[in-house]
């Protein structure tokens, strides 16, 4: 008999397992919901073609996320797209105007320094994004272009509001498939 320890997964049990296909896979399948029960909840993740670009996690008060890109400009671009995720339906937002952004900072301050510009354009100007493009980037600033339109209540359903991008729990990881950004909104 071998046993699945699965101690580190927060479960602090060994499961036996018998030398099965049939067994094995039962197993797999309780060690998988098991696991779930053990650790942070993703509400949604969205792909794009095979990658994907963006995901939430929950977070007290407040909404996490965590944005995947082939490059960082691309991870900048997806944090915005989730941001905007989930403060109206992205499906109803048309790419009618758009506002050139420049923002400062190193990794970590560019992405809040980025996600405030864009909250801010929301609050004055009530401006709703769908999608991003990261035109110039150096390693302490960026210009980029956003595409939306005017928040129109009677067309855009609005889903959460943002107050804030915050430094808590903020990450800028390079990883083998790309950037990883990780961010934490008061909402």
């Amino acid at each position: 008999m071998v046993t699945l320890d699965v101690a580190a997964a927060g479960v602090g049990t060994a499961i036996p397992i018998k030398k099965t296909v049939a067994s094995m896979r039962f197993m797999l399948a309780r060690f998988i919901q098991d696991i779930n029960r053990y650790t942070i909840n993703i509400l949604d993740l969205h792909y794009t073609m095979d990658r994907k670009r963006y995901g939430f996690f929950d977070h007290t008060a407040d909404m996490g996320i965590i944005a995947y890109g082939k490059d960082f400009r691309e991870a900048l671009e997806n944090v915005a797209l989730a941001m905007f995720s989930i403060m109206v339906n992205l499906k109803e937002v048309s790419e009618a105007i758009y506002r050139i952004i420049e923002v400062e900072g190193r990794e970590e301050e560019l992405v809040v320094n980025w996600l405030n510009e864009l909250l801010y354009l929301f609050d004055a100007e009530s401006l709703v994004f769908c999608r991003f493009e990261v035109k110039e980037m150096s390693e302490d600033k960026m210009k980029a272009l956003a595409f939306g339109e005017k928040l129109d209540p009677k067309k855009h359903e609005c889903k959460m509001g943002v107050k804030a991008a915050t430094y808590h729990g903020l990450a800028v990881a390079k990883e083998e498939e790309g950037y990883k950004v990780q961010v934490i909104l008061d909402v």
